[in-house]
């Protein structure tokens, strides 16, 4: 009863870390995204602003 305590406890675990690298994962192109586009338009405003 213990150890199944235990095991549970560890999937639980295993999982909120998967749910959490997938979510990061997920996400990572629209961060790149994000960063180049704020990289771009800074550029286009220096650009510009010359």
């Amino acid at each position: 009863m213990y150890s199944f305590f235990i095991f549970i406890l560890l999937f639980q675990c295993i999982n909120n870390i998967y749910y959490i690298g997938y979510t990061i994962i997920a996400h990572t192109p629209a961060i790149v995204l994000c960063l180049h586009d704020t990289r771009c338009n800074k550029v286009n405003s220096l650009v510009l602003s010359t």
